[in-house]
């Protein structure tokens, strides 16, 4: 079963990188998610309050099918041809959806924070990977929005098919798009400066 997961990862990264479609759709995966993290790696970790561990293998697992919905929805051939107003709604929910993994996380743990703390000299690979995915799926969700020329609400009401109010906004972070995307970018290459000789494959 966690072959199966890592074989998901693996080809979401790749989708999203070169826009092309996945060998195999997460619709043809009957398993479920894993309940806990594989005995023999360092996907399990310690948090602080001692209540338990951080399971990182499920929340790579999580964020593989997150990426799955993200190809789906922007970047297949069937996404190309739909209008402004169905691309904002997706982007919004594919936002929101990725917010939620990322609270789901302990704070200690989570992207941005784990590093601003600066706890640790020295972050584990498996942790630099979840948050490079992180960063690389806040982009890939944003830059849609961006790739449009759209920063601000009016923007937005200039846009001829685009005809609801940016009041009716289900996430108001689609207008921050340019931004996000922006404080992204940084956060990623920030992330090299943790980077090893021995885990610098992992980011390739």
């Amino acid at each position: 079963m966690a072959l199966y997961f890592i074989l998901g990862l693996t080809l979401g990264r790749l989708s999203l990188r070169f826009s092309e479609p996945p060998a195999q759709s997460d619709e043809d995966f009957s398993v479920t998610l894993p309940m806990e993290a594989p005995t023999d790696s360092k996907y399990s970790m310690p948090t602080s309050d001692l209540s338990g561990s951080f399971n990182a293998f499920r929340s790579t697992c999580q964020l593989a099918i997150i990426k799955g919905q993200l190809y789906k929805d922007l970047y297949s051939p069937a996404a190309e041809d739909r209008p402004l107003s169905q691309v904002i709604a997706s982007v919004g929910v594919l936002d929101e959806k990725l917010q939620e993994w990322k609270r789901s996380i302990p704070p200690e743990y989570q992207p941005e924070k784990a590093v601003a703390d600066g706890h640790r000299s020295k972050i584990s690979p498996v942790l630099l990977l979840l948050h490079y995915s992180y960063f690389h799926c806040v982009i890939a969700i944003h830059r849609r929005v961006v790739a449009r020329g759209l920063s601000t609400g009016t923007d937005l009401l200039e846009k001829d098919d685009f005809t609801s109010s940016p009041a009716s906004l289900s996430n108001p972070r689609v207008l921050l798009s340019t931004s996000l995307c922006t404080k992204a970018a940084r956060a990623s290459i920030n992330l090299t400066k943790y980077l090893s000789q021995d885990n610098t494959p992992l980011f390739g």
